[in-house]
């Protein structure tokens, strides 16, 4: 089955072209992984803490992963940390739940998944 990419037909087309759109994201990920990794090395200096730790790096790879849609009319995603950011930049105080309430409701997902995880884990170790 071959899947296509819808057109783009808005005005951020006319700035890039969809490879360009495409390695952006890969160079993006690639940072990102490089980022993650260095995170990772430097919680596992301490010892103690080892659900606090696993907090902070599932919070992180959230924050970092989760992207959102540019705009409401287009087919873009960006991080949503970054598209939060210049919506609270370039507009008002309120635009950021746009982009925000959604990577906040992610979070939140993910820290449940984690406890349920932890707590699932706990109960079969016995």
């Amino acid at each position: 089955h071959h899947y296509t990419i819808p057109p783009f037909d808005d005005s951020i087309s006319n700035m890039f072209s969809i490879e360009e759109y495409l390695l952006g994201w890969f160079f993006y990920l690639a940072a990102v992984m490089g980022l993650l990794t260095v995170f990772w090395r430097i919680t596992q200096a301490k010892p103690t803490y080892f659900h606090l730790r696993q907090l902070l790096r599932l919070s992180i790879a959230v924050l970092l992963l989760t992207p959102y849609f540019v705009d409401k009319n287009t087919h873009y995603l960006a991080p949503a940390w970054a598209v939060a950011g210049l919506d609270v930049l370039f507009s008002d105080i309120g635009s950021f739940w746009r982009s925000g309430g959604p990577l906040l409701l992610i979070w939140c997902t993910a820290i449940a998944l984690y406890i349920l995880a932890i707590g699932a884990y706990h109960l079969l170790k016995k």
